[in-house]
């Protein structure tokens, strides 16, 4: 048999863990975990991925949620380990990047729009710092592999 004190430790690892996974860089946008992770968290994530298409803002979120924007950042930093503006903006980058790898001809302004920004210079910009290269780049990139691998 067990012992109480042995599944708390065991459950207090395995929460340990799959926070740790929720604040790793990899899954720095996962979808919102019920399971482990703080409802207001939780609640945040789904705004912000059922909203990430339009320009919103922390104030917006934490007004959404009924908390004030102050409380929702310090949950942010202290849930998942980053901002969130940092997690919004990483979540926009990425749908970005699909939509650019499903779309490759598609024009920049209308990925910009697809993923919230309103400003395409912001937005060459914030790519190029998260990516390294400007969006036009990595569009020629996959374009220039879906042709190589074509022929």
């Amino acid at each position: 048999p067990i012992t109480t004190e042995k599944l708390e430790a065991v459950l207090n690892k395995a929460q340990r863990h799959f926070e740790s996974i929720n604040k790793s860089p990899v899954n720095s946008v996962a979808m919102p975990d019920p399971i482990w992770e703080n409802e207001l968290i939780v609640k945040a994530k789904e705004y912000i991925w059922n909203n990430y298409k339009k320009p919103i803002s922390l104030v917006e979120v934490a007004q959404e949620l009924s908390v004030s924007a102050n409380y929702l950042s310090t949950l942010f930093r202290q849930e998942l380990g980053q901002s969130y503006i940092n997690y919004l903006t990483t979540l926009r980058m990425e749908k970005a990047v699909e939509d650019i790898n499903a779309h490759p001809r598609k024009k920049i302004y209308e990925v910009v729009e697809a993923v919230g920004y309103v400003s395409v210079k912001h937005f060459i910009h914030v790519f190029k710092k998260e990516r390294g290269i400007s969006p036009g780049e990595y569009q020629k990139q996959v374009l220039d592999s879906r042709l190589s691998a074509n022929r």
